[in-house]
């Protein structure tokens, strides 16, 4: 599985992420799914309203509600909200219980309407910031939700 990144927005995500450290930082991620690739159009940063720390970064959910309707009304319903991506200064690019629960909690709110939601880690690594991109499969078995979390190959590709 692929997932497709325009140049400017990882140049972007890895810009943030360094402007921030040693705090963590994040945004949304924006674009469209082409199958069962997804193509990552636009990432945002944080709204002021978000808190960074050294290990957690909380948004500013007005802030990213208005770019994600600003987003989709431009682009005529192109552009939808695909997840989040945030910073690990700390190095790894792993998701923390927190993340996944974030990435249920996206899959199963329906105004996101990204039932399968990704996210993106940037980690540090010596000098430079690594991007990991998860996918999350939600499935219901036996009345009980089941996680199943995928890495995505990154793929940058320009306008």
């Amino acid at each position: 599985m692929k997932s497709w990144i325009e140049s400017k927005a990882m140049a972007f995500i890895k810009a943030e992420s360094q402007r921030l450290s040693p705090k963590e930082t994040g945004g949304l991620l924006l674009g469209y799914w082409a199958g069962d690739e997804v193509i990552v159009t636009l990432a945002t940063g944080p709204g002021p309203q978000s808190k960074h720390r050294k290990s957690s970064y909380t948004p500013d959910l007005k802030f990213d509600r208005d770019q994600i309707a600003k987003s989709y009304q431009e682009s005529r319903g192109i552009i939808t909200y695909l997840g989040d991506w945030h910073s690990h200064p700390k190095g790894g690019s792993g998701l923390s219980d927190d993340d996944i629960i974030t990435l249920f909690n996206i899959s199963t709110y329906e105004p996101a309407r990204a039932a399968t939601p990704i996210m993106l880690i940037a980690a540090k690594d010596l000098l430079e910031w690594t991007p990991v991109v998860w996918k999350a499969e939600i499935q219901v078995v036996g009345g009980e939700y089941c996680t199943h979390l995928l890495k995505l190959q990154i793929l940058e590709f320009s306008k």
